[in-house]
């Protein structure tokens, strides 16, 4: 009977922590992103050195170095980026948005701040969303743009950082990632070729270890 309890403690529990990703409804694109912040989710399952972030479900973790991932959600691919640099020294954002593209806007939540940008590259849309000195960038077409939003904002939202960890590795400069600096945290120019995504290039045969996300443990942090 004790095993019993304990059980549906256990699942109580559990679904718990699940039902804290909840869906939203998408009215505009910038509301979709306040909408998951306003949720203030302290997930996290995917951890790197001096931080760690939340794959959503139904995300797939296809690559992880450093402070880059690749995930894959569905048929997208989302790139992300962390700057464990500018997050140590607290840089505040210099970005500029041009107003030139299909959409864009300044993201201000709490004491971080990011901003959403939508541009249209042939017959697709290049998405850069960036939040707490990470960002994400992926080609998505029209019809999946609220549901990508989404997803990218779960995963941002849940960015944290081990500020002991990061003290050995930046502090100390123990680690250089900055041998040639390059902001990749900037919105892209329009007349740029593509510093970070190549259009050509497609990850559908990929062939390296794909993360199963049934192996990856969730930890809820208490706020």
């Amino acid at each position: 009977m004790r095993k019993i309890i304990l059980l549906l403690v256990f699942l109580l529990l559990f679904s718990g922590c699940s039902m804290q990703v909840k869906k939203v409804n998408y009215t505009s694109y910038i509301d979709t992103v306040y909408q998951v912040l306003e949720e203030r989710m302290n997930l996290h399952n995917v951890s790197l050195e001096g931080y760690y972030y939340y794959l959503p479900a139904g995300s797939m973790l296809v690559e992880k170095k450093d402070t880059n991932s690749i995930i894959r959600y569905q048929d997208l691919t989302f790139y992300l980026y962390v700057d464990i640099v500018s997050y140590y020294h607290r840089a505040k954002s210099s970005f500029t948005l041009d107003r030139t593209s299909y959409y864009e806007s300044k993201i201000q939540f709490d004491d971080n701040e990011g901003y959403l940008k939508i541009r249209k590259v042939g017959k697709v849309y290049l998405v850069e969303y960036m939040y707490h000195y990470a960002k994400i960038e992926s080609f998505v077409s029209e019809e999946k743009l609220n549901e990508a939003i989404y997803q990218m904002s779960v995963i941002l939202s849940n960015v944290r950082y081990n500020d002991k960890i990061l003290e050995s590795l930046v502090g100390d400069n123990s680690l250089n990632y900055h041998d040639e600096f390059f902001d990749i945290l900037a919105p892209k120019n329009p007349d740029s070729a593509g510093n970070v995504l190549d259009y050509d290039q497609t990850y559908e045969g990929y062939e390296g270890e794909v993360k199963d996300e049934d192996s990856i443990e969730i930890k809820v942090e208490e706020r």
